[in-house]
């Protein structure tokens, strides 16, 4: 497999830049590690440039982080957000120096916007990178009213990191086919704007139609929208070329994810060479009237895959982008494959299970894989943990991770230092650090559990709409010769999909369900059933791995307005899940987001463009959801209220499915305004007693009018969520030892007490305590499922006790050496500097939180991997490269001072094992 190149840039905060007055000198390597301001990124059309550029102009001595820096915004809302926006546009017209060179805005892909992050390039180089990113059109053909968001969007594309092809491939550019509206029901969400007595009134109504309904006129499903399909053999070739097959093993790939200038989509293993041989087809035009010879075509590639199709047409078409590709010495690339071997088990989320119908013994049902793995790593047991860590014994016990798939004895490339350590000496089970990893590594996985992290028999595979149906649509529309006069119908029904890896499960599932996150509505989890026939079978035995999809149905719509660029999609077949869904489900459907920014692409309308991508409100509206489901839980099913809390979850979805878009509309979602707290009136009157009293202001019917209408309004999330975000978590702590403090004050039972005992046998007393407490809790405490799922894992880890035998085994493994006074204090610096800086990169990453503590904790270890490449770099030059040294003389800084015994482990990391002898789980067995 080709080894991915890791370059690192600057990646700063906008304040800074303006603190410093747009002008920073002599920032160097080693400051921005430590600051971890120096981060990682892939090989992209862009750095490609950028070395083009350095070596046409001698400049061979400079790195990509010469060339760009990617800045970070604030996020911020209201007043904030507004600050922020005229700060980035400063910056963005004025630019900025850094370290004697001037930088200006280059551009700002979907993905960076959803992080705040804004991409500049060196001046010098700018004409030049975006002459070249153009790939021969400019920014002044596409007119007056072209959508600005997807022009920035489309150019972001330049930083996909990929593995570069030697060649490209044949190509013939197809359109896509937007002719199929089923007959089936979907919810239909409109916005009505109305005049309030201050300002305007957003209102959301919820109507069902047909989508074939002639009086709605919905537009057709783009049935392939950002799909292509490509020749097995060139698939082949390009397993060949990076690395997937080799001669002693490895896999075609069944699907790409492929880039070229202005191209972006999946393309899919599939003989239409054959299927056009049957059917006499020898000749295809392109979308340009091109005529090819089928045989000759690598990829046929859809109209919505090559985004400026349009704007090439006015230039020859694909023959002009292929010569401006080589003008520029631009070149296609693959971003990523699917995997060898899909999943067997992944972990669910929170979002999944809370959109289900579960009773208790659904719950019981699902969570006792995960509680039987847990409890098997604090068994104490040395080859119960053994087993269970490395996956000695196969099958699901392979791993604690989210993937858990064969087990081998040997450690994967991408396991943990943990896992790796003990499959390389199996002694080590029984190191006073290896058993803190593990007490960690337990500790991280029922707090995972809590949070719905259940490790469930499925996995997440590319999503792929029938390649029959796709190549009948092109026969049908581009053939040239033979029987092109064809149906488009492919070989799914409706409400079905076709899965290789499904279809060899014994005993084979009738039905698997389907989720995509974000989920947020109920509508959004899919039954369908499985199909398998010969024909199927045969068409599409080169697709091992993916979802194929009816044309003939709305999962698209279900599975949040989906489509076939790369998406992904987890499916099981677990009876739990299949039975927990809704019963045909009406997927949501609303109209395309307002007014977008179109207009000429300048450099003032994308810098708006920007602004209107930044501070992404796709989490916290997710979250919203999560609150409103806790909330429904106090009510009966059949309560009004329960009814409209369901409805206000589906407004959610509609909500954000259009912040989503918004990278590309510009447009942001907007809530209702019913969904904000109505403030009770009063008035102030002087009492028999002469005191100055307060009392409502309006009639007992609208009291209580305003009391119901608040009480469908969270002011709290759920109590689960303390185990996502460590601010509430710390609230919930300081009420509950305030109210413990209360508790004990007054000589009454303590909270563990209250908590624990049944309701009905506690005394009144006890239960106003118990009524109080809970009436002034900040966390939604209701029994809805993921509170449940926490509440049931928090018991079982309590009955759980951490293993405690155990030594500090570094000793075991050092050789006789003499040791130079000077070399153990500069390691001790240098020790002590990786502490502090590790706890300033913790309190300072400036990875905005728009993708959840998930995307930080990623962030920050990638700062930290930079931290430790240093440390374990200045270390080495001590001792002259010699690793044994270093690990001496690192176990002797522990022996000496007050430093842990992790950190030889951190500093060295793998290298540790070079220096530890090998001793498997088997020779231990058979001694």
């Amino acid at each position: 497999m080709i080894v991915e190149e890791r370059i690192h840039i600057f990646k700063l905060p906008m304040e800074r830049i303006i603190e410093r007055s747009y002008k920073i000198e002599h920032y160097t390597d080693e400051q921005a590690i430590m600051n971890g301001e120096l981060v990682p990124i892939s090989a992209s059309q862009l750095t490609g440039k950028i070395y083009d550029y350095y070596s046409e102009n001698g400049l061979d001595e400079l790195t990509v982080k010469d060339a760009i820096v990617n800045i970070v915004v604030p996020t911020a809302n209201g007043k904030n957000a507004k600050k922020a926006a005229e700060a980035y546009s400063e910056l963005a017209h004025h630019g900025f120096d850094l370290n004697g060179r001037h930088y200006v805005r280059l551009c700002a892909g979907s993905g960076q916007l959803r992080q705040n992050t804004i991409t500049f390039v060196w001046n010098v180089m700018h004409q030049y990178i975006t002459e070249a990113l153009y790939c021969g059109i400019s920014p002044e053909e596409l007119g007056d009213n072209f959508s600005v968001s997807k022009w920035n969007a489309y150019v972001g594309l330049s930083e996909s990191g990929m593995h570069f092809l030697k060649s490209a491939p044949h190509v013939c550019v197809v359109s896509d086919y937007e002719e199929i509206k089923p007959h089936l029901p979907i919810d239909y969400i409109t916005t009505e704007y109305t005049s309030g007595r201050r300002n305007k009134r957003v209102e959301k109504t919820i109507a069902q139609h047909y989508y074939d309904e002639p009086e709605m006129n919905f537009d057709p499903l783009n049935s392939f929208d950002g799909q292509g399909l490509a020749d097995p053999e060139w698939m082949r070739q390009v397993a060949m070329e990076l690395g997937y097959l080799r001669e002693n093993g490895g896999y075609v790939p069944s699907e790409y994810i492929l880039r070229a200038p202005w191209c972006k989509g999946l393309v899919v293993a599939f003989d239409f060479k054959a299927y056009c041989r049957e059917h006499d087809i020898t000749t295809i035009k392109d979308v340009y009237g091109q005529s090819y010879a089928v045989e000759d075509i690598d990829v046929l590639l859809s109209t919505s895959q090559f985004k400026m199709w349009k704007v090439y047409g006015k230039h020859g078409g694909w023959q002009y982008h292929q010569e401006s590709m080589r003008k520029y010495g631009l070149r296609w690339g693959v971003v990523i494959a699917n995997k060898e071997h899909d999943d067997d088990y992944r972990t669910l989320n929170y979002q999944y299970l809370q959109a289900l119908d579960l009773d208790d013994s659904d719950i019981d049902r699902l969570c006792s894989h995960t509680e039987d793995l847990l409890t098997k790593l604090c068994s104490g047991h040395t080859e119960t943990v053994y087993r269970t860590l490395v996956g000695f014994s196969g099958g699901v016990d392979g791993s604690i991770g989210d993937d858990c798939g064969e087990a081998a004895e040997a450690a994967k490339p991408a396991a943990s230092l943990l896992q790796r350590a003990i499959a390389h000496n199996y002694d080590l089970l029984q190191d006073s650090y290896i058993q803190t990893l593990i007490h960690r590594e337990v500790e991280s996985k029922f707090n995972g559990a809590k949070i719905g992290k259940l490790l469930c028999r499925g996995g997440y595979s590319f999503i792929v709409s029938d390649p029959v149906a796709q190549i009948q649509h092109i026969i049908r529309s581009h053939a040239v010769d033979g029987d092109h006069d064809i149906a488009v119908s492919g070989l799914i029904p409706a409400h079905e999909i076709y899965s290789a890896y499904w279809n060899r499960i014994q005993p084979a599932p009738d039905k698997v369900v389907l989720m995509r996150s974000p989920l947020i509505d109920s509508s959004e989890v899919t039954v369908c059933g499985l199909a398998r026939t010969p024909e199927m079978d045969r068409w599409y035995s080169h697709i091992k791995s993916g979802l194929i999809l009816s044309v003939h149905d709305v999962n698209t719509l279900a599975l949040q307005n989906c489509d076939f660029d790369g998406d992904r999609c987890f499916s099981s077949n677990d009876p739990v899940l299949i039975k927990g869904a809704q019963r045909n489900p009406v997927p949501i459907l609303y109209p395309s987001a307002g007014k977008q920014l179109k207009g000429a692409i300048t450099f003032e309308s994308m810098i708006e463009a920007d602004i209107r991508g930044l501070n992404s409100a796709v989490g916290s509206l997710s979250n919203q959801a999560t609150c409103l489901y806790a909330l429904r839980d106090k009510f009966p099913k059949d309560s009004p209220e329960y009814a409209e809390l369901s409805r206000r979850i589906k407004i959610v979805s509609e909500l954000v499915g259009v912040e989503i878009d918004k990278i590309k509309t510009g447009i942001p979602p907007q809530k209702p305004s019913a969904w904000n707290k109505e403030q009770m009136p009063y008035e102030q009157f002087i009492g028999v007693d002469g005191k100055m009293m307060k009392a409502p202001a309006c009639s007992p019917e609208e009291q209580e009018r305003i009391r119901k209408h608040n009480a469908l309004i969270p002011d709290n999330k759920p109590l689960f969520m303390r185990y996502i975000y460590d601010a509430m978590n710390t609230d919930l702590a300081r009420y509950d030892k305030s109210f413990d403090d209360v508790g004990k004050y007054n000589g009454g039972p303590r909270l563990v007490e209250l908590l624990s005992t049944p309701y009905e046998s506690l005394d009144d007393d006890a239960r106003y305590m118990l009524d109080k407490y809970h009436r002034h809790l900040p966390a939604i405490d209701s029994p809805c499922i993921m509170n449940k799922i926490c509440k049931r894992l928090e018991c079982l880890q309590k009955q759980l006790k951490r293993c405690k035998d155990s030594r500090n085994m570094l000793l075991d493994f050092t050789t006789p050496q003499e040791f130079d006074a000077d070399v153990l204090e500069r390691m001790a610096e240098l020790i002590d500097l990786l502490q502090r800086q590790k706890r300033f990169i913790t309190r300072t990453n400036n990875t905005t939180n728009t993708n959840g503590s998930k995307k930080i904790a990623k962030d920050t270890k990638e700062r930290f991997d930079v931290l430790y490449d240093y440390v374990r770099g200045q270390i080495m030059e001590f001792v002259g490269g010699d690793i044994q040294s270093a690990y001496n003389y690192l176990v002797e800084l522990v022996r000496r001072t007050h430093y842990a015994e992790s950190t030889v482990w951190t500093v060295l990391d793998e290298l540790i094992l070079l220096v530890i002898p090998s001793k498997s789980y088997r020779e231990e067995a058979t001694a």
